[in-house]
């Protein structure tokens, strides 16, 4: 599982495999493929002779009981016009380059013992009946500890604490792919009845629902109350949904240049001061729920409205159910978030347990290791200029 977790995430597409850098008129894209572990841990001291390290010979060394990994490395040049001494383009292969060690677990498939018959483990100093699943590091034996967490992509609905000022909550740990880190979206209902929701770790404070259902694309109240209670005549939801739907106007932060005296200074540059103004907004339309969200994100810094607008995008894209493929999916799902809150706040449904284990996951040592070799190998990739 460890080995085939470690080479899909070079095989698989993902941003993490390719590394692009400019350098003044130079462009450089660095390219990782087939990924490759060593059949077997070999002393450091052999060079030409297939020579197996097996455990016994770690221990007694103090050293690390470990695989090498090797890649191809494809180096591509893109050269700027204003050049013509070289060629615009050029290629470089690299095959098989040692990018480093990897620890090998014990009677793993890539364990040296796998190779020898057990009959003859005595001969090489190891014990018969050792089960194995361990590794050495510096000549000690580590075990690796499976860790508990909550299920990816699952839906789950808590009832907060008193001292809280919401009165329920529905939580998903939303992942695209076994590459991804895990997003963390919440419902929030409050003991006025108001929806918020949280993208965790995209926005700092709680969004209101009817924000988000706007920039999603659903501008009409009625589809909005359709999607989430199913019936437009389930008055009981809609009473419960009301405070937060009735909810039109926000505040927002602009940034205004301070205008100055001197000649000239209507232009704006990195010298130009700033000053803030809160006004109240309406929100009818997608822009203005766009406008809105990019106010309570870094995007505000950003004058030009398309480039504003696009770090929302992106803000949907990478922090909201990124396992979703589009924002109607997105806005459905999001939807019947909000019907499980509600339900479990007007007492129809149960809230969830957190300590039950049919809502858990246990991660094993495969898992493990893989993203751990993921931040590392993402970590080379980020250094490599």
């Amino acid at each position: 599982i460890e080995r085939y977790a470690i080479r899909s995430f070079i095989t698989y597409p993902n941003p993490a495999a390719t590394v692009v850098q400019k350098v003044k008129e130079f462009r450089h894209k660095i390219t990782f493929s087939n990924l490759h572990i060593e059949e077997f841990p070999k002393t450091a001291s052999i060079v030409h002779n297939v020579t197996p390290l097996f455990p016994n010979a770690a221990r007694s060394s103090n050293s690390t009981y470990s695989s090498n990994l090797y890649v191809d490395i494809r180096h591509e040049i893109e050269v700027d016009g204003a050049i013509t001494t070289i060629p615009k383009h050029m290629e470089f292969e690299y095959p098989r380059i040692n990018i480093g060690p990897i620890p090998t677990m014990i009677r793993s498939s890539i364990c040296s013992l796998d190779v020898i018959p057990r009959s003859i483990d005595r001969l090489v100093h190891e014990d018969f009946y050792d089960p194995g699943g361990y590794f050495i590091v510096k000549g000690h034996e580590r075990v690796v500890v499976g860790q508990e967490r909550q299920s990816d992509n699952h839906l789950y609905v808590f009832k907060e604490k008193k001292s809280s000022r919401y009165q329920y909550s529905c939580l998903i740990r939303s992942r695209n792919t076994i590459f991804e880190s895990t997003r963390i979206n919440k419902i929030l209902i409050d003991k006025n009845n108001q929806l918020y929701i949280m993208l965790s770790p995209g926005l700092k404070e709680p969004l209101p629902i009817v924000v988000l259902f706007r920039a999603l694309g659903f501008e009409s109240d009625r589809d909005i109350i359709k999607l989430i209670t199913w019936d437009l005549d389930d008055h009981l939801l809609i009473d419960k949904l009301r405070p937060s739907l009735s909810s039109r106007t926000f505040k927002i932060t602009e940034r205004i240049p301070i205008k100055s005296d001197i000649e000239g200074s209507d232009v704006e540059d990195e010298t130009t001061k700033y000053t803030q103004k809160t006004h109240d907004v309406i929100l009818r339309t997608v822009d203005d729920a766009y406008e809105y969200i990019a106010n309570k994100t870094i995007a505000a810094q950003i004058d030009d409205k398309e480039k504003r607008f696009s770090q929302v995008t992106d803000l949907f894209d990478k922090f909201l159910l990124p396992h979703l493929p589009n924002n109607f999916e997105k806005g459905r799902f999001v939807a019947y978030m909000i019907r499980r809150v509600l339900l479990a706040s007007i007492g129809i449904i149960k809230s969830d347990d957190r300590d039950s284990m049919s809502n858990k996951r246990i991660d094993d040592v495969g898992t493990l290791s893989s993203e751990l070799f993921r931040w590392t190998f993402i970590a080379f990739g980020d250094k490599m200029h």
